[in-house]
């Protein structure tokens, strides 16, 4: 008996999202210490949460400029999701820690 697996690898690097009127990128991706989350405009109160591959929320910030440092010196390797939400809007974008 013999048994297979097929893992599919994707590599992304500084991907812009647009989900209703938020549109971002974010760079660079993967990411040592921190990223850029760059918006295309802003024109509602915007609000970022950072999840963990658990859908934990390890980090919440309100975005008030176009372009935003988040600093990533104290978060673990691995996979996090970055939710942006303007109102009932929301875009998600995947960024990779990699130290």
């Amino acid at each position: 008996c013999q048994q297979s697996d097929t893992v599919v690898v994707t590599a992304i690097s500084g991907v812009e999202v647009v989900k209703g009127d938020i549109a971002f990128r974010v760079y660079p991706n993967p990411a040592k210490t921190e990223v850029i989350v760059e918006l295309t405009q802003l024109n509602k109160a915007t609000t970022l949460n950072m999840k963990n591959v658990l859908g934990e929320t390890v980090l919440v910030k309100s975005i008030t400029a176009l372009q935003t440092k988040i600093d990533l010196s104290s978060f673990a390797s691995g996979v996090y999701m970055l939710e942006l939400m303007q109102g009932d809007v929301k875009a998600v974008n995947q960024i990779v820690v990699s130290k």
